[in-house]
C-alpha cells in the first residue's frame, strides 16, 4: 500500500541557511493546550509555568546558533509564533536545523517536568511533526509580522466574546 504524499511546505531550491528573516509557527501535537488557557484577562498560566521552558529555549537559540537572532515571539496555549533573523554568510545551519534543535530541547525539558509531576502529560507527541515558515522579504512585511504576533493573543478573546 502506498502512503499518501505529504504536501511540501518549503520553497523548492531555496537555501534556508542564507541571511534573512523567517516567520515561524510551531504547534503542539493535536493542538493540545499545554501552555495555558484564555479568559477575559488574557492568557492564564498553568501551574509551574510550562510556557517558561518554551521562552527559556527560545532565548537559548541565540547561544547555540551565534548567527541567529530571536527578533520577536509570542507563546500561545497550543502554539507559538516567532521571527528569527539569520545574519552571517558563513552559516552552516538551516532554519530546519534550528527548529529541530529547539523542538528537541523543549520536548526533553517538558518530559523531565512531567516525570517530576510539575507539568501535565501530553498525548503521543509534544510538537506537531513539522512547522510553518514564511520567508520575510522586506521591512514592511517584517513590521506586519511583528504586529500580527503582538496582536495574536487578542484573537481568542475577540472570537469567544
Amino acid at each position: 500500500m502506498e502512503l499518501p504524499k505529504r504536501k511540501r511546505t518549503r520553497l523548492k531550491n531555496f537555501d534556508y541557511s542564507q541571511n534573512g528573516a523567517y516567520f515561524v509557527t510551531v504547534c503542539t501535537h493535536k493542538r493540545q493546550k499545554l501552555f495555558g488557557a484564555y479568559s477575559k484577562e488574557g492568557l492564564l498560566h498553568l501551574p509551574n509555568r510550562p510556557d517558561l521552558i518554551i521562552k527559556k529555549w527560545l532565548h537559548e537559540i541565540e547561544n547555540k546558533f551565534v548567527n541567529v537572532t530571536l527578533d520577536y515571539y509570542v507563546v500561545m496555549p497550543e502554539h507559538l509564533h516567532l521571527i528569527l533573523l539569520i545574519t552571517q554568510e558563513e552559516n552552516k545551519h538551516t532554519l530546519m536545523d534550528i527548529m529541530n534543535w529547539f523542538k528537541t530541547m523543549t520536548t526533553n525539558d517538558y518530559i523531565k517536568n512531567v516525570k517530576e509531576m510539575k507539568f501535565p502529560k501530553f498525548e503521543e507527541h509534544f510538537w506537531q511533526r513539522s512547522f510553518f515558515e514564511h520567508i520575510i522579504r522586506n521591512e514592511k512585511e517584517l513590521q506586519e509580522k511583528r504586529v500580527y504576533i503582538k496582536n495574536n493573543p487578542l484573537k481568542p478573546y475577540e472570537q469567544d466574546f
